[in-house]
């Protein structure tokens, strides 16, 4: 069947009619809607996400020096500096600090020099910029809203004068005594969410070394089901 050449023009111009005012303002509102959500969402997550990473950075550093007494055959160890003393108040500022050293001797030492530990190598400490984390609005690692929790006195290190410090030797065994790991045989240091806290929920992250220097993170959340494997917990640790 034949169509009048006008009908086939009328037909092809009204398919290539374009959108409407009112869709394109349906599509927009759409778009505006979803990326409202998107940047609540995100923003809800980016505290977890801080803590994550002051823990993981932590822990790292747990590795590095351990590591740093099996390469030297001296001791080194980590001092807790600073914690939060009000750490589910979102308005006051986010505490926390750790200083990393390296003795010289393989045991009981008597001097500790600040990363890297250069002063043994050349009588001079260079360079000591590696020596200090600082996770507070003021500090070198700032974690916005982040703090360290206090960790009171369940860390009292070996020997004299190593007081919240956690001491590996050089076989990268952690020297502290056996009064400074809890029953599940762990050293923990907890990084506060503090937006979180404020809200009444604890979702913190716990840095677990023990005595092999070995070192995991868990956190608060998963630790409310905690689960226990022949007379040991364990949980979503990552």
């Amino acid at each position: 069947m034949l169509f009048p050449k006008r009908s086939l023009t009328l037909c092809f111009k009204n398919s290539r009619r374009g959108f409407t005012l009112i869709e394109i303002a349906i599509v927009v509102a759409v778009i505006g809607i979803l990326s409202a959500l998107a940047v609540i969402n995100g923003e809800s997550l980016l505290p977890d996400v801080r803590t994550r990473e002051a823990a993981r950075e932590f822990a790292k550093y747990v590795d590095y020096m351990r590591m740093t007494a099996l390469r030297n055959n001296r001791e080194t160890r980590i001092c807790m500096d600073t914690y939060d003393s009000a750490p589910a108040t979102v308005t006051s500022a986010n505490q926390g600090k750790y200083i990393l050293y390296v003795g010289d001797k393989s045991t009981n030492s008597n001097n500790w020099d600040l990363m890297p530990g250069d002063l043994y190598d050349n009588s001079a400490d260079d360079d000591s910029s590696q020596a200090v984390i600082d996770i507070s609005k003021a500090g070198n690692h700032h974690k916005i809203k982040v703090s360290i929790g206090d960790w009171g006195s369940n860390i009292g290190g070996p020997y004299t004068g190593n007081k919240d410090c956690i001491v590996f030797s050089p076989r990268g065994w952690v020297l502290n005594p056996a009064s400074d790991f809890n029953g599940q045989g762990f050293i923990e240091i907890t990084f506060v969410n503090k937006i979180t806290r404020s809200s009444g929920v604890n979702h913190d992250y716990i840095v677990m070394i023990a005595r092999s220097g070995m070192v995991r993170i868990d956190n608060q959340k998963a630790r409310l089901n905690e689960k226990y494997f022949s007379g040991t917990e364990y949980d979503a640790s990552e």
